[in-house]
């Protein structure tokens, strides 16, 4: 009876293994993919989907921001990064299953990297704690630490613009 315990957990085991190898246990989820046109620094169409990503918060089109004393539309400048980013490349996105404004909101991979990071790590978006469970932390961390994207100004969080200007 025991040798046929210990077999059935091998065989569970070897199983389980087996499954994890063959699917990729870090592989991306794919519910949605294709190119991407970007609606702004943290939005983006994927197919006909139109998806937030999900832990990051871009600063917005109309936000002011400053940049050597001058006024600077770094929302503006945010889209046209993550545009350039994502030129003619595929992104894989997960839907979380959560919904804002009738959009998806997921998480998106380019190449296997998770694109929220890579734009965060750029400058161009900022950790958004209230949903990132501090996910991006350590990237916006080493762009604010570089002065990349908007840490070359100076530019008020993106939920305390839109607080302050509602739409």
């Amino acid at each position: 009876m025991v040798s046929m315990s210990r077999r059935l957990l091998s065989g569970i085991a070897a199983f389980a293994f087996i499954t994890v190898a063959a699917h990729g246990a870090s592989k991306p989820p794919s519910d949605i993919s294709g190119q991407a046109q970007v609606i702004d620094g943290d939005s983006l169409y994927v197919g006909a989907r139109d998806l937030r990503l999900t832990g990051i918060d871009a600063p917005e089109w109309k936000q002011v921001c400053k940049r050597n004393g001058k006024d600077w539309y770094a929302g503006r400048d945010a889209k046209r990064a993550v545009a350039s980013l994502l030129a003619d490349r595929t992104v894989i996105c997960e839907d979380t299953k959560a919904r804002s404004y009738r959009r998806v909101i997921g998480r998106c991979f380019l190449d296997g990297q998770d694109l929220g990071e890579l734009i965060v790590g750029l400058g161009w978006a900022y950790d958004y704690p209230k949903y990132s469970d501090g996910r991006y932390q350590a990237s916006e961390a080493e762009a604010r630490a570089s002065g990349r994207g908007v840490w070359r100004g100076e530019c008020q969080r993106p939920w305390d613009w839109r607080r302050e200007n509602p739409r």
